[in-house]
């Protein structure tokens, strides 16, 4: 997101390699990221070739990049920006850039997007744009990242468990499966509070939580009771007393035997 000043001109002497500084009309500068999570400064630099007419060099310290020497920029790849009458992006040719970072997997595939171009079937105005004001960057992103280790674990209610690392990344590695059975009155007590499956509950049919009638998974939480605590009471209660008044028959019970007995004696 960001512009590239109309009243620019041609810079006095051609595009050098050597001087992207001297032979540019603007710049922005990135940090990338290759397979080894190693960060790079890569810097794009924009030189106007005529009335809405537009390229940018990528370019990157020697150092960086397999074979070259240090302090020496290194151009990774370039292409063309058009832009109407109205300040937006018309074409953009952006040809793919491969980057063998010095020490890394080589190859590495690397692609920038300046908005979507009017010929692309685009506003034009979703990224770089050419108005009539100082060149300038709105923001920038990127989605490469470094290395890092992890720092935490988060499992959402449809049982993924997500793997949250150091660098900001949260991946997925692995999934909570929910057991569903035919018949859970047909299953078998297996002590502490553990079920299995008989012959009367069907076997277990795992899937993810939240389809097929599963229930979902709340992480963080502690179980709440699946009763009305006040109704239990109530109930232990009524058959605490009930209880008691059978205690009361079988001792008057008692009483009137041992009376009978006393009679014969």
């Amino acid at each position: 997101d960001a512009n590239l000043d109309a009243g620019a001109t041609p810079p006095a002497a051609p595009w050098d390699p050597a001087d992207p500084a001297g032979t540019s009309n603007f710049s922005t500068s990135t940090t990338m990221y290759d397979s080894l999570g190693t960060p790079h400064d890569v810097s794009v630099y924009y030189v106007n070739t005529g009335p809405g007419q537009w390229e940018y060099h990528a370019m990157a310290d020697g150092a960086d990049v397999a074979g070259g020497t240090p302090g020496t920029p290194i151009e990774l790849g370039t292409g063309t920006l058009t832009f109407n009458g109205s300040g937006a992006l018309d074409t953009a040719t952006t040809p793919p850039m491969t980057v063998d970072w010095a020490g890394a997997t080589p190859g590495q595939n690397v692609a920038l997007d300046f908005g979507t171009p009017i010929t692309s079937g685009g506003t034009g105005l979703d990224g770089i744009t050419q108005y009539g004001s100082p060149s300038s960057v709105g923001q920038q992103t990127q989605d490469g990242y470094a290395s890092g280790s992890l720092a935490g674990v988060r499992v959402d209610a449809d049982g993924t468990v997500n793997g949250v690392y150091t660098n900001g990344e949260v991946l997925a590695v692995a999934q909570l499966g929910i057991a569903k059975f035919t018949s859970n009155d047909g299953l078998g007590r297996a002590g502490q509070n553990l079920w299995m499956a008989t012959n009367a509950s069907g076997e277990a049919g795992i899937s993810a939580a939240g389809s097929g009638g599963r229930g979902s998974i709340v992480a963080g939480a502690l179980e709440q009771s699946n009763v009305d605590i006040t109704q239990q009471f109530v109930e232990l209660i009524v058959h605490q007393r009930s209880f008691q008044a059978n205690s009361k028959t079988i001792t008057t019970a008692d009483e009137m035997l041992q009376e009978v007995v006393n009679l014969k004696r």
